[in-house]
């Protein structure tokens, strides 16, 4: 999955850090679809839902390796997440509300 830096970073200094973001962009990600053809693998990219499954269908039937560049928006949250120190109980399902995301800036831990 390329969202163009450190996406489950970004959504931490999101959630608990009050979007204090530092370090989570990669200006400089390599293009993987010709650093894959580099190697002699097949590159594939993705770029919006309607080509996820031509796209693995194709990666499906290709003897060779194959490298499926999936890009996302660099802003997109990935749910269920556990917080830091917690355990699989603590499961955050979906994005947080105001509350619960102005009581995790208060804590240590995020939650």
């Amino acid at each position: 999955i390329n969202n163009s830096g450190h996406g489950m970073v970004r959504q931490w200094q999101r959630i608990i850090y009050k979007e204090r973001y530092f370090a989570i962009d990669l200006p400089g990600i390599p293009d993987w679809v010709k650093l894959a053809e580099a190697y002699g693998c097949v590159g594939l990219r993705v770029t919006k839902p309607s080509e996820v499954v031509p796209a693995l269908e194709k990666m499906l039937s290709t003897p060779a390796p194959v490298v499926l560049d999936v890009c996302v928006d660099k802003d997109e949250c990935v749910f269920p997440m556990v917080p830091a120190g917690g355990a699989n109980r603590d499961m955050i399902l979906s994005p947080p509300t105001r509350e619960v995301k102005e009581k995790a800036a208060k804590s240590q831990t995020g939650f």
